[in-house]
């Protein structure tokens, strides 16, 4: 029998974690619903600048529970980004681990094309 965490590692191997483009992002924003985009950077750095309905859960707060809460729907579609290739991809295998089924990274903030909404300074 497989423990825990095997049977978890498993599950999060059937859903891998997908690579998406700033474009990609941008049509789905504009043609799916429901759809997450989270936003792993430092609250700072989500004030300054984001992609519209993001939601910021700073990378060093990412946790199975805390993560559920956000988003409860396992199946619902998911884009995270950071401030960098590496922060985005350890970000959204963190959420394949947690049983998300739909996780897609955008390598970092810097490629977004789109509009950003501004919320307050940086630092």
């Amino acid at each position: 029998m497989m423990g825990a965490t095997q049977a978890a590692k498993a599950e999060a191997a059937a859903y891998p974690l997908k690579k998406i483009s700033p474009q990609e992002v941008a049509v789905l924003l504009e043609t799916q619903r429901p759809i997450a985009i989270i936003d792993v950077r430092s609250l700072p750095d989500f004030k300054a600048g984001h992609i519209p309905t993001a939601e910021s859960l700073p990378f060093e707060l990412m946790m199975d529970a805390m993560t559920h809460t956000m988003i409860p729907d396992v199946n619902k579609v998911i884009v995270v980004y950071g401030a960098n290739d590496k922060m985005s991809k350890e970000a959204g295998q963190k959420l394949c681990d947690f049983g998300y089924k739909n996780v897609y990274y955008m390598p970092t903030f810097t490629e977004w094309v789109g509009e950003i909404v501004v919320i307050g300074p940086a630092k």
